[in-house]
């Protein structure tokens, strides 16, 4: 919801400018992507950088509210376990 030229979900495109410092094994990554059926991603709440990964907007849509609901309990913070 945050409005800014950096918010893929409202604007089409790529960004202004760099989002991230990528390391080696991203550009490698980007480079020569897996072939998934994935197109979704978000963290995984307990986890220190895990992600859930899925293929439907019924998925994610399950996963961001497992996060959301983590997130709430850990006071708005990232519940991540970092």
């Amino acid at each position: 919801a945050t409005d800014s030229p950096y918010n893929t979900r409202l604007n089409a495109g790529l960004p202004p400018g760099p989002i991230s410092s990528p390391g080696l094994a991203s550009l490698e990554a980007a480079a020569r992507p897996a072939r998934v059926d994935h197109l979704f991603y978000v963290v995984e709440p307990g986890t220190c950088g895990k992600h859930s990964f899925s293929s439907s907007e019924a998925e994610f849509q399950a996963d961001v509210a497992r996060y959301n609901k983590a997130r709430e309990a850990a006071g708005g913070e990232s519940p991540d376990s970092c």
